[in-house]
């Protein structure tokens, strides 16, 4: 059943990366995308890293993450759901019989 969710997650992901890097233009950062959307939630944003984790983790942490292409941080979540999907799937079993004949 969670092998199932994270196939779907991964799924819904992966057809978001192709529509932002199909509609979107190139160079578009994650920054960019997030102010052209709404400039009080970039804002927002900013305060609530600030708040909950410190100044360094927005200036390490959250602003290389913004400066990157708008699809990519999809992407990435796609490939992670990919991975945590095969870890838990359960292992199918083997039709073929495993008894040497003699």
């Amino acid at each position: 059943m969670i092998s199932r969710l994270f196939t779907v997650l991964a799924a819904v992901l992966f057809l978001a990366t192709f529509g932002l890097g199909i509609l979107l233009p190139r160079d578009l950062s994650l920054a960019q995308a997030v102010n052209a959307m709404d400039p009080a939630l970039f804002r927002g944003l900013q305060h609530s890293v600030v708040n909950a984790v410190g100044q360094r983790a927005w200036v390490h942490v959250a602003v290389p993450l913004l400066v990157r292409p708008a699809w990519l941080i999809p992407a990435c979540l796609a490939l992670i759901a990919t991975g945590a999907a095969a870890t838990t799937a359960t292992p199918r079993k083997s039709t073929r019989t495993t008894r040497r004949r003699s």
